[in-house]
């Protein structure tokens, strides 16, 4: 599968590196061979159609964001933004903004799904179950 990961733009200041999309991005490759890209706007200031842009041109089998809650506007106005342009690519979000908001984000969010806690696992899990290699309902964490 073809996945991309991202991290919106906003205006947070501090812009570290990614490294949770790293290691979610190691992880699909490692278990199951997909191809990945890691789209940081955040650090890179890229406005939200760009990075739209950007992400349609990977032609992603399923779109990947991860957000804090101070991103949460950004973060939602992305996936909103992800599932007008292309409505049939699934979207996971995860990070600390899902695992703390939990399975209510579902109803302000126009997310397909949510990871909880550490996604590495549960991300491919997801990926085995959106192929049919698995049961959605066993993935802990999603």
């Amino acid at each position: 599968m073809r996945i991309v990961l991202v991290r919106a733009n906003s205006d947070a200041v501090s812009s570290p590196p990614p490294i949770g999309l790293g290691y979610l991005s190691y992880a699909v490759k490692h278990s199951r061979g997909d191809q990945t890209i890691i789209i940081d706007g955040r650090r890179f200031r890229i406005p939200e159609q760009s990075m739209i842009n950007q992400i349609k041109d990977f032609q992603p089998d399923l779109i990947g964001v991860t957000a804090i809650t101070m991103e949460a506007r950004y973060v939602a106005s992305l996936v909103a933004s992800a599932k007008k342009e292309m409505p049939n690519v699934p979207v996971v979000v995860g990070g600390p903004h899902a695992t703390a908001w939990g399975p209510s984000l579902l109803e302000t969010l126009q997310s397909d799904y949510l990871v909880f806690g550490e996604g590495e696992d549960v991300l491919v899990e997801l990926l085995d179950a959106l192929e049919g290699k698995a049961n959605m309902a066993d993935i802990k964490g999603l």
